[in-house]
C-alpha cells in the first residue's frame, strides 16, 4: 500500500465499503483491512497526468482464494498508479482567443516566479499554476465589467478564473452577476406566441368539452327524473284503483 504512493501524493484516508467507517491520515495502520477503499491524493497545486486529484484503491480478495487479499483499482482507477503527480497547469484551449472576442493581439503573461513576458499571440502550451494573462480590448470595446483590460489566472484546480469572455461594444448595456460573469438577456423564442395560442386553444377546447359533457349528463338526468315521476304517478293511481276495488267488494258482501 505505502509502496504505491506516487511522488507528490499521500494517503489521505480510507473508507470501509462494508461498514461505511472512515479512517483519517493518522489511522494508516487500519487502511489495509479487507473492504477498505484507500484514497491517494496529490499535494496542493499538483494533479495526476489525467488531471484528476485523487485515485482510489480497494483491498479485495484475490480471485479464487478466500484468505488472500490484493489491491485493485476502484471507481475508475487503473493500476499501477502513476509514479508521480505533476504541477497543476491550465489548458491553452480554454483561453484561445477568437475573432469575435474583439481582443488586441497584445498579451502580458506573468508567471509565479515573478517573470513577465509580452506576446502578440498566446502559445498553444499548458500554463503553470498561478500564471496570469492580461489581455486588452480593442478600441471602442470593453469587458463586461466595463474595464479596458482583464486579468485571468490559472487556479489550483487547473481552471482559468475568471473565464475569458471577450470584449463588447462600449455603448452596450450588459448585465453581469455578482462575480462579474456575463448574464445574457432573456430572449423570447420566435415561436413563443404560436405555442401560447395553441396552448390557449387546447384549454378552451377542454373546457368546452367539459361543459358539453355536463349538459349531456344534465339532460339525461332530467329525463330520468320525469320518467320516475310518471312511474310513481302510475303506481299511485294503480294502488288507488286497487283500494277502491277492494272497498266495492266488501260493500257487496
Amino acid at each position: 500500500m505505502n509502496a504505491m504512493v506516487p511522488q507528490y501524493a499521500s494517503l489521505s484516508g480510507a473508507r470501509s465499503r462494508l461498514t461505511e467507517e472512515e479512517f483519517g491520515p493518522l489511522q494508516v495502520n487500519q487502511f489495509n483491512q479487507y473492504g477498505n477503499v484507500v484514497t491517494y491524493r496529490c499535494f496542493e497545486s499538483y494533479f495526476y497526468p489525467d488531471r484528476s486529484f485523487e485515485k482510489y484503491v480497494e483491498c479485495a480478495l484475490k480471485e479464487g482464494v478466500s484468505n488472500v487479499g490484493e489491491w485493485r483499482g476502484y471507481s475508475g482507477t487503473l493500476l499501477p498508479l502513476p509514479n508521480s503527480c505533476q504541477p497543476v497547469t491550465c489548458m491553452y484551449e480554454d483561453v484561445r482567443v477568437k475573432k469575435a472576442y474583439n481582443i488586441q493581439p497584445d498579451f502580458t503573461i506573468s508567471f509565479a516566479n515573478g517573470t513577465m513576458q509580452k506576446w502578440r499571440k498566446l502559445k498553444p502550451v499548458p500554463y503553470p499554476y498561478l500564471t496570469t494573462i492580461r489581455y486588452l480590448c480593442q478600441e471602442g470595446y470593453e469587458t463586461v465589467t466595463k474595464t479596458p483590460d482583464q486579468n485571468i489566472s490559472c487556479g489550483q484546480i487547473g481552471r482559468w478564473r475568471p473565464q475569458i469572455y471577450g470584449c463588447i461594444s462600449v455603448d452596450k448595456n450588459v448585465t453581469t452577476s455578482s462575480t462579474g460573469r456575463y448574464v445574457p438577456p432573456a430572449i423570447e423564442a420566435p415561436s413563443a406566441n404560436q405555442v401560447g395560442a395553441v396552448v390557449i386553444g387546447i384549454i378552451v377546447i377542454f373546457l368546452v368539452s367539459l361543459l358539453l359533457l355536463d349538459l349531456t349528463t344534465l339532460h339525461r338526468d332530467i329525463r330520468w327524473l320525469f320518467n320516475n315521476v310518471r312511474l310513481q304517478k302510475r303506481l299511485w293511481l294503480a294502488k288507488r284503483r286497487l283500494r277502491k276495488k277492494k272497498q266495492e267488494v266488501k260493500a257487496k258482501q
